[in-house]
């Protein structure tokens, strides 16, 4: 196998773990997964060029001077993992949030259809796709754009 087969391997499998782990988030959202004993508000995929976490946030309803968006209780579900060799995030949100009733995107950013995340080694690029209708898709080798 050559250098430039592995190289696309391991972006393949760097963007399909990846891809999963926003899915999971999601999931986690739209079934109302418990954590700890509570209901989280929101669950969070947070992204830095070489690494990625899924946090859920959390508050107590019962205190009506919070909400999700100040709650400070946060869990972290999937701890900070990084990318597989070589390969790195150059575009990103930063941090993708699905809310807990219709897993509504939220990123602070953009306010388009979808959110774009570009990963790259040395030889390729590869795009992953999330659409504000929840659906969440790679982009291959070829058409990189959302």
């Amino acid at each position: 196998m050559s250098r430039n087969d592995r190289d696309r391997q391991f972006m393949r499998a760097s963007a399909d773990k990846f891809s999963a782990t926003i899915r999971e988030a999601q999931n986690s959202a739209l079934t109302g997964d418990m954590v700890q004993g509570q209901r989280p508000c929101s669950f969070s995929v947070i992204t830095t060029g070489l690494t990625y976490e899924v946090n859920a946030r959390t508050y107590d309803p019962s205190d009506f001077t919070q909400s999700c968006a100040s709650a400070s209780d946060q869990t972290s579900l999937i701890p900070v993992t990084p990318f597989d060799r070589g390969v790195s995030l150059s575009a990103h949100p930063g941090t993708l949030t699905f809310g807990n009733q219709f897993a509504d995107i939220t990123d602070g950013i953009s306010s388009g259809s979808s959110v774009q995340y570009l990963l790259e080694n040395s030889s390729f690029q590869y795009t992953v796709c999330v659409f504000r209708s929840g659906r969440v898709e790679n982009r291959g080798f070829g058409d990189l754009s959302c």
